[in-house]
C-alpha cells in the first residue's frame, strides 16, 4: 500500500477559489507530477509518474476537495515501467493520458495510451510497440475537433524518426504518418480550422521545419528560422491559435521567442534574471510562463503577446524551514478561473512532496504570506490518503 500526504494551505473567495495542496512520497516511491488537465465540470485532473509502481492519476474538486485517485497499467508494470510522460488532453468521453518507458536493457521504450471517463473509469487502452523491436517515445498529445486525439512521437530506428497517430474518441486507430516520413523530433501540434495538424519538427541543433498533415498524408512543408526554435535539449514549444491567428512559442534558456503566423511579428520575452524556463501557454492574448529560480523559489509570470509584463511573482516552498527545501516547477495550468501551479519538493531524507496551487487571475494565494522578497508562502496543514498500487 502506498501512503500519501495531502496538505490544504488555503481556501480564498468563492467567486475565484485558491488553495495549495502537496501530498509526500515517502520510502520507495520516487513519482513526479507531469502535468494538470481542467475538466468541463471544473475538477483538475494530475498525472504522476512513479519509478518502482504504476503511474497515477489524482482528481481535485474545484474548491481543493480529492475527488479519485487510481493507478493505470499495472497489468504492464512487470514488462514496462511507464515512468516518463503523463501527457493529459481531453476527448469526447473524458480525457486520455499518454505515459511511456524509460529504456532497460532487456525491454524497449513502449507508448500507452488510456482514455478515461471524467470518474476515472478506464474506457480504452492502446499499447505502441509491444510487437516492435523499435523504441517508441511520445512528445506530444494533441486534442482534435472530432473528440479524438493526435499523438506526436519518435522511434529509434534512425535515432530521430518521427510518427505521428490520430485516434478516434474511442481510442480506434483512424490513420497513421509511420516512421520513416521524417528524420525529426516532433516537438508539438496543433489541429487547424480545416482539421489538418501543423507539426513542429527539429531535425538538428538549429534546423526545424512546419509539417501540414491529414489523414497521414504530408501536405506541406515550412521552414522555421532557427532564432524562433526552442532551445537544445530540452525542445520546448507549443502552438496555439487565437482569433485566428497561429502563435509559436519557443524557450530558449532565459527567454521566451513568440512568432505570429509562423514567419510575421516576431517578439520576445524576457525572464527575470536567474530564472529558469519550464513550461508556458497561451491565455487568450497574453501568454503564462512558469520556472524556478536559483535561489529555489518558483516563478510565475504573465505577459502580453508583445513581451510586455503584466505581473511576476515567486513562490516559497514547504516544510519547518520553508526556504532551505527547493519548489521545483512542473506545470502551469490556464483556467477557467484562474491558473493552477504544479510542482515538487524534495527533502534531505530524500522523499519527495508533490504541491498544487490554485492561484486567481493575478496569480496570488489568498490568505498567504508575502515576504519582503516578495516571496508568496504558506505553511501547510496535512490529511492522509491511501493509494493502492
Amino acid at each position: 500500500m502506498v501512503c500519501f500526504m495531502l496538505v490544504i494551505l488555503a481556501m480564498g473567495s468563492i467567486e475565484e477559489p485558491t488553495w495549495s495542496l502537496a501530498f509526500n512520497q515517502t520510502g520507495y516511491i520516487t513519482g513526479r507530477p507531469k502535468e494538470a488537465l481542467e475538466l468541463p465540470n471544473g475538477s483538475l485532473v494530475v498525472s504522476i509518474s512513479n519509478k518502482s509502481t504504476a503511474p497515477e492519476l489524482l482528481c481535485i474538486e474545484p474548491t481543493g476537495e480529492v475527488r479519485w485517485h487510481r493507478s493505470l497499467l499495472e497489468s504492464y508494470d512487470s514488462e514496462i515501467s511507464m515512468d516518463c510522460g503523463g501527457f493529459l488532453a481531453p476527448i469526447e468521453q473524458g480525457f486520455a493520458v499518454c505515459f511511456y518507458n524509460e529504456p532497460l536493457l532487456t525491454v524497449n521504450q513502449n507508448v500507452a495510451i488510456v482514455g478515461l471517463s471524467p470518474s476515472g473509469e478506464i474506457l480504452w487502452t492502446d499499447i505502441l510497440g509491444l510487437q516492435s523491436d523499435s523504441s517508441w517515445r511520445a512528445t506530444d498529445l494533441v486534442p482534435s475537433s472530432d473528440g479524438g486525439l493526435l499523438i506526436t512521437g519518435r522511434t529509434d530506428h534512425n535515432k530521430f524518426d518521427c510518427f505521428l497517430l490520430k485516434l478516434s474518441a474511442t481510442g480506434q486507430r483512424e490513420w497513421m504518418l509511420p516512421p520513416g516520413q521524417f528524420e525529426a523530433w516532433p516537438v508539438t501540434a496543433l489541429e487547424k480550422h480545416d482539421g489538418s495538424f501543423d507539426v513542429l519538427l527539429i531535425s538538428g541543433l538549429a534546423e526545424g521545419f512546419l509539417a501540414c498533415v491529414d489523414s497521414g498524408k504530408v501536405l506541406s512543408v515550412l521552414d522555421i528560422s532557427s532564432d524562433v526554435l526552442p532551445a537544445w535539449p530540452d525542445y520546448f514549444s507549443v502552438i496555439r491559435e487565437h482569433t485566428g491567428r497561429y502563435y509559436l512559442l519557443s524557450a530558449r534558456e532565459s527567454e521566451i521567442i513568440i512568432l505570429e503566423n509562423y514567419d510575421e511579428n516576431m517578439n520576445e520575452i524576457i525572464l527575470p534574471q536567474d530564472c529558469y524556463f519550464s513550461n508556458m501557454n497561451l491565455v487568450e492574448n497574453r501568454i503564462i510562463v512558469a520556472g524556478h529560480t536559483e535561489d529555489d523559489r518558483a516563478f510565475l509570470g504573465l505577459y502580453e503577446l508583445n513581451g510586455e509584463t503584466v505581473w511576476e511573482h515567486f513562490y516559497g516552498g514547504s516544510g519547518d524551514a520553508a526556504f532551505n527545501y527547493p519548489l521545483t516547477t512542473v506545470w502551469v495550468l490556464p483556467l477557467r478561473m484562474g491558473f493552477l501551479y504544479l510542482g515538487w519538493t524534495g527533502f534531505p531524507d530524500c522523499s519527495s512532496q508533490t504541491r498544487l496551487i490554485r492561484l486567481d487571475s493575478e496569480g496570488l494565494l489568498h490568505d498567504a504570506i508575502e515576504t519582503s522578497d516578495g516571496t508568496i508562502w504558506k505553511e501547510p496543514d496535512c490529511l492522509e490518503i491511501y493509494s493502492e498500487p
